[in-house]
């Protein structure tokens, strides 16, 4: 029944998947296997950590450093409503970055195994300060936002050099500068934007190709995909 099964299922038609995953609301390039060969190949890269990705996100207040490694481990921990979400642990001992006051999550409130490393370098290209009305103030002063004539955000590139879930917004939000229009970890700018301002703009792999000078054999190639943020 086995055999028979596998025989029926070879088949059908393949339906291309995705290789890796990518956040709903975040906008950007991601990546398809157009058959199982290259499905299989191109997801093993990506579990391997072999791919670079590189973003851009829109981050509440300046930024006060130029470029920065970010390393705080990630893990899950139970809610009250029932489920289990992403955090971070921002209590280690060695750890002196940049950070939030007060998150107040401890080494025992997260899931048995849960926890693992996860770093995330950074790098500014831009600080923003905009006039806003009086109208438009929210009721907050973290990093400028709420200011009672000024707007103050940053335009930054992410790498992350881990793959943990919901890394980069969960590191931002650490070091006390979230992405604009989060909705699940930013805290006071949940809806200052339409959207979630983070884009995978950039992605570097190698993959096989054919070799150029003999049909039968295949070469290394540095693959580099480019997808401009819309800001």
């Amino acid at each position: 029944k086995k055999k028979m099964m596998k025989k029926k299922n070879s088949n059908k038609e393949f339906i291309p998947r995705p290789c890796h995953r990518l956040d709903y609301d975040t906008s950007g390039i991601l990546v398809f296997g157009l058959c199982p060969a290259s499905l299989r190949a191109t997801s093993k890269l990506f579990e391997s950590r072999t791919v670079t990705k590189k973003y851009v996100a829109l981050v509440a207040g300046h930024v006060k450093n130029d470029t920065g490694m970010i390393d705080y481990p990630i893990g899950k921990i139970p809610t009250d409503e029932g489920f289990n979400k992403f955090a971070c642990l921002m209590e280690e001992e060695g750890h002196k970055q940049e950070q939030k006051e007060g998150t107040g999550v401890k080494v025992g409130d997260f899931l048995n195994n849960s926890l693992r490393p996860a770093k995330t370098y950074y790098k500014v290209t831009n600080r923003f300060t905009i006039p806003i009305n009086n109208d438009d103030v929210h009721n907050n002063n973290n990093n400028g936002k709420g200011c009672s004539n000024v707007a103050k955000y940053s335009r930054v590139e992410l790498e992350p050099k881990t793959g943990r879930g919901h890394q980069l917004r969960l590191h931002m939000e650490c070091i006390g500068h979230p992405i604009l229009g989060d909705q699940l970890h930013g805290s006071g700018v949940e809806s200052v934007t339409p959207r979630l301002c983070l884009h995978a703009q950039r992605l570097e792999m190698n993959v096989l190709v054919l070799d150029p000078e003999n049909n039968n054999n295949y070469v290394k190639k540095q693959l580099v995909v480019n997808c401009l943020s819309p800001y």
